[in-house]
C-alpha cells in the first residue's frame, strides 16, 4: 500500500518570544512538509509504519509539537474527523518521536489525515 494524503504542505510558524530554549527562540520557524511523509512509510510485519517526523523541518523543533494526531480509516474525501480512528503522539510531553504504527492501515483503501497542535492551536491536514 502506499499512503496517499490530499495536503502538500502546511506551515506551522512559532514566535513565543526570545529565549534560550529551542521552541521560544525569536525567529525559528516550524514547518511541516506532509508530501515527505508517504516516502519515510512503509510497509512491515506488524502494519503500516507511518513516520510524520520525517516531515518537520528542522527536526531539532519536533519537541514543540503537543500533539500529533493521525486520523486514518475515513472515507477518502470526507471531512475530518467524523468516522476516522485516530492515534495521538504528545512530543512535547513524552518525547515520543516513534512512528505510528497502525496495524489496520495495510490494504485498505482510507482517508489519512493529520492534526498537529501548538499551544491552543490545531492545524489540520485536508
Amino acid at each position: 500500500m502506499i499512503l496517499k494524503m490530499k495536503a502538500i504542505f502546511l506551515i506551522l510558524i512559532i514566535n513565543f518570544g526570545s529565549g534560550q530554549s529551542t521552541c521560544n527562540s525569536k525567529g525559528r520557524k516550524l514547518k511541516i512538509l506532509l508530501w515527505k511523509i508517504p516516502k519515510a512509510s512503509f510497509a512491515t510485519e506488524d502494519g503500516y509504519s507511518v513516520n510524520w517526523l520525517h516531515a518537520i523541518e528542522p527536526q531539532d523543533m519536533a519537541g514543540c509539537l503537543d500533539e500529533v494526531v493521525l486520523h486514518y480509516d475515513g472515507e477518502p474525501g470526507t471531512e475530518c474527523c467524523d468516522g476516522y480512528q485516530e492515534v495521538t503522539k504528545r512530543p512535547k510531553k513524552s518525547d515520543d518521536f516513534q512512528p505510528f504504527l497502525i496495524p489496520e492501515l495495510c490494504g485498505k483503501k482510507t482517508g489519512v489525515l493529520f492534526t498537529f497542535k501548538v499551544g491552543d492551536k490545531n492545524y489540520t491536514s485536508s
